[in-house]
């Protein structure tokens, strides 16, 4: 859409950045001096006025007496309704069709009228309401390509992956001329199903191309930024700032890429001009306290965090990464500190066969809550037992079971650590071991189950190992210990009481020790010193 505004008391050949259809009526009411309703969803546009002022509020104009210039209910009736009723009557033979151009354009206009509402919905983040309107616009014989497309976005919101592919080949039929143009939609979608492969191919396709120049560049970057290659996707970051050097959301990406390559200036810079662009920018507000906190200004880093915690109050990363600061600095505590409504879990966490296993035993041995539902049995590669439950392995998928987590001790392999939800607080403890043993005992233990080591996996782990680096920076509610697997085989009761320290609790470290069978370090990679 387009928002244009003239007339006294406005500014002057100026871009208005991060409006909505929900602010249209907000910033009328404010241009003439009326006050804005709290249950508005939209927000008056500041920026658009040459002189700001506190805006005045009432709880609703739903309540207040007086004309709206509104038709009365009886003679402005309910134009949808009035159609149905119609329909009816020319059903039965009461009434005769009309012409076949105005029942069309009648068709149209109920059809936009759902459509707009939709668009609304979709603004107002009621993502349910929005996709109920469009799948019943399907059926009717409307505009369908705004339609599909929509729905195509909705389903990418909704991560419902598999129906997003559905809706897309539904208007590639409906369309074959949209196949060019939907390439983008399709690699999120391919993201979104764990196709980064497939994904980057189509992207890097469309990157040569001058269509959409801008958005093909920023989801490339961002796809090289979920796999850790932060150096290319800063290439494609500032190319798609290039495009378009107004866009908010590619000054965040920028700035965020800046941040994990540790350039934090530059960082700063971006964060502040899509702070600039887009004033409601939750994001944006964030990713400006995690850098003022990585300068060491902790006070204004506080005040980001706080701004980006107002803005989006059901973001808990936010609030969780506000109450560190305070605990980091007392002076900078408030009243309102953040209490989680969820007790901290507890992750133990490690490449496959890096000692996960051995540390379980560990706390289960001091009498910590397992979460483990006993279905994987011990068996020759794990004697002493596994200590999973089930529903972990799906992680990626799904994470409504993690209440069943807290105030307990879960598995999860580090390739699943990233897809832990950010509403709760963790301790991790990782188990770190040499990636040669780590591989070893991999092939050993597929050996035994009738399967065949793959190639590159050495790389692969070495990667996931620099990615969770960047993970565990980025994550306010995470806390890291490192617990290296060979010296737990060697000196178990100071391993134990590292442990014990680290969550601050007080536990049974001799029961612990007694635990670690040194026999079972099976895998062991022997270094030898030169002269």
């Amino acid at each position: 859409g387009m928002f244009v505004a003239k007339g006294p008391g406005l500014k002057k050949n100026q871009k208005i950045f991060g409006t909505s259809m929900l602010d249209i009526t907000p910033t009328i009411l404010e241009y003439f001096g009326l006050p804005v309703g709290e249950d508005m969803d939209g927000l008056v546009m500041k920026d658009i006025f040459t002189k700001s002022k506190e805006s005045s509020v009432i709880p609703s104009w739903e309540y207040v007496e007086g004309s709206f210039g509104m038709h009365d209910k009886i003679i402005r009736g309910d134009v949808l309704s009035e159609q149905s009723a119609m329909e009816q009557l020319i059903e039965l033979g009461y009434v005769d069709r009309p012409d076949a151009n105005i029942e069309k354009a009648i068709l149209q206009t109920k059809c936009d009228i759902q459509f707009n509402l939709g668009r609304v919905f979709m603004g107002k983040r009621e993502y349910d309401q929005a996709e109920k309107i469009f799948v019943d616009l399907l059926k009717e014989d409307a505009k369908l390509e705004p339609i599909l497309i929509d729905l195509i976005q909705l389903m990418l919101i909704k991560k419902e992956y598999v129906r997003a592919s559905e809706y897309l080949n539904q208007l590639r039929k409906l369309n074959p001329k949209a196949i060019k143009r939907t390439k983008l939609l399709e690699a999120k979608i391919l993201i979104g199903r764990g196709e980064p492969d497939q994904a980057k191919r189509i992207l890097g396709e469309a990157s040569r191309r001058t269509v959409m120049i801008g958005p093909v560049h920023y989801e490339l970057g961002k796809l090289l930024m979920v796999t850790g290659d932060f150096n290319t996707a800063l290439t494609h970051f500032k190319k798609a700032v290039e495009s378009n050097n107004d866009h908010a959301k590619y000054q965040h990406a920028l700035a965020s890429c800046y941040l994990r390559l540790n350039l934090v200036e530059e960082a700063l810079d971006h964060a502040l001009t899509s702070i600039e662009l887009v004033r409601y920018f939750p994001d944006a507000h964030f990713t400006l306290g995690q850098i003022l906190e990585a300068l060491g200004e902790l006070e204004q880093a506080k005040n980001a965090f706080a701004t980006a915690e107002k803005l989006q109050p059901k973001s808990v990363r936010a609030k969780i990464a506000r109450e560190n600061i305070e605990m980091a600095d007392p002076e900078l505590s408030s009243n309102d500190s953040f209490t989680s409504e969820h007790k901290e879990i507890i992750v133990v966490s490690g490449l496959p066969r890096s000692g996960t296993s051995m540390m379980m035993q560990m706390l289960n041995a001091a009498d910590m809550p397992i979460l483990t539902d006993g279905l994987r049995k011990e068996d020759v590669d794990n004697p002493k037992g596994y200590f999973e439950y089930e529903k972990i392995k799906s992680l990626h998928k799904s994470n409504d079971w993690l209440e069943e987590a807290e105030g307990k001790v879960m598995k999860v392999i580090s390739q699943l650590l990233k897809h832990l939800p950010p509403n709760y607080r963790y301790k991790v403890i990782f188990m770190t071991r040499d990636i040669n043993e780590v591989v070893a005992s991999q092939s050993v233990m597929l050996k035994n189950n009738n399967r065949r080591p793959k190639d590159g996996v050495k790389k692969a782990f070495e990667d996931e190992l620099e990615r969770l680096e960047v993970w565990n920076n980025k994550e306010p509610g995470v806390e890291l210990l490192r617990v290296p697997y060979s010296e737990t085989i060697e000196n178990p009761t100071l391993q134990a009481e590292r442990v014990a320290k680290f969550l601050d609790m007080d536990l049974d470290v001799i029961k612990m020790a007694t635990t670690v069978d040194g026999n079972l370090y099976r895998n062991r990679v022997f270094k030898t010193e030169s002269n």
